[in-house]
């Protein structure tokens, strides 16, 4: 058994014992931190390689069904957030449209007018850039849904991306129409 401590010898914060076992069929090395009272004792247990593999296996399966889900909910909240920012600039459009069409019966200044007629100009620019996000984010989304949805996954986040999906198309219809 070798002792190796990782302080100065002043300062014996904490010190690590590691055990070298040897068997037949499976090496193990097991670790231990040994801090000060009331810290923590950590223990590391290496076990052979065949049990590592499916273990790490097994981790990894759960970590990809929690990143499915937490991704899934990432865009959907995505889409969300881009179909209430399209909705934005389209009503930008419209106060900016009224404005121009004010200044025009009114007979503002020709400076002015061509600065407002600028402003409507970058605000409808906005528009095709924000659908072409929004049918991207939609793409996404509705790929991840599909990989839960093999999985025989149901819950919230499915049951709120099936909604969104549906107002995104919806959407998508009345602005085709």
């Amino acid at each position: 058994m070798a002792v190796e401590d990782t302080g100065e010898e002043e300062e014996e914060e904490e010190a690590m014992v590691v055990e070298d076992i040897g068997e037949e069929e499976e090496e193990a090395t097991v670790v231990e931190d040994i801090g000060e009272e009331g810290e923590e004792v950590t223990v590391v247990e290496d076990i052979g390689e065949e049990e590592e593999a499916m273990a790490v296996a097994a981790e990894a399966a759960v970590a990809v069904k929690m990143a499915t889900v937490r991704n899934l909910k990432i865009k959907t909240s995505t889409c969300k957030r881009i179909m209430k920012e399209l909705h934005s600039y389209e009503k930008e459009v419209e106060r900016e449209a009224a404005k121009t069409a004010d200044m025009k019966e009114k007979g503002a200044d020709p400076y002015d007018l061509k600065q407002q007629e600028n402003v409507l100009a970058e605000s409808r620019m906005m528009i095709p850039d924000c659908r072409k996000r929004l049918e991207s984010a939609l793409a996404e989304l509705k790929a991840t849904l599909t990989e839960l949805e093999e999985e025989n996954q149901e819950g919230q986040e499915i049951k709120d991306a099936r909604s969104t999906i549906a107002d995104v198309e919806k959407l998508f219809q009345t602005t085709e129409a």
